[in-house]
């Protein structure tokens, strides 16, 4: 997979060391109780730490192809914007999990939906064998959803107890991005 991604006024590139003060930075200033239920790794005491060993585990994941991490940056000011990526891989099937988040002084800004649709155009010419992309949802994260369909993603449906949060469950909503519809979209 690519280590860097243009995306018009963005860039996604891999999540690297340098960094991890920009990811503190971005997770503090976004902590908030309608942040963290959908970014429940976002919590009160999020430190350096945090963010130097989450790019640690990036940099394992992307070695052993299980997950590819990047950062979302404003091309013109480096400002980091949020993050994507491609994980829980399901080989058999061809499939990654794609996900999103953006920081709260930067949502609503269409970020996320212009990341989406370009890892995803990456990530079919990059990774020949898989097929299909997954963005699950939980049902109250609307503002999630509205990325998903407009990056050009499918509804398929309701999974019932499908995302787990620390020790709960919770049912999600599935959207899909297939080869077809990128190569329909460019």
């Amino acid at each position: 997979m690519r280590r860097e991604i243009t995306a018009g006024p963005l860039v996604l590139r891999k999540l690297e060391a340098a960094v991890a003060p920009l990811l503190l930075e971005a997770a503090n200033t976004s902590y908030s109780p309608s942040f963290t239920q959908f970014a429940p790794w976002c919590h009160s005491a999020y430190s350096r730490v945090d963010s130097e060993q989450f790019i640690a585990q990036c940099e394992a994941d992307w070695q052993q192809a299980t997950a590819f991490q990047f950062a979302i940056l404003d091309a013109s000011t480096g400002e980091f914007c949020g993050g994507i990526g491609l994980n829980q891989p399901n080989r058999a099937h061809g499939l990654y999990n794609l996900g999103y988040w953006v920081r709260a002084s930067r949502q609503r800004q269409g970020i996320a939906t212009l990341a989406t649709r370009e890892l995803a155009k990456s990530a079919f010419v990059d990774l020949p064998e898989i097929h299909r992309l997954e963005l699950l949802t939980m049902p109250n994260n609307v503002a999630s959803q509205r990325t998903a369909l407009a990056a050009g993603a499918t509804y398929e449906g309701l999974l019932r107890q499908r995302l787990r949060v620390g020790a709960v469950s919770h049912d999600a909503l599935l959207f899909s991005l297939v080869r077809a519809d990128v190569a329909e979209a460019t």
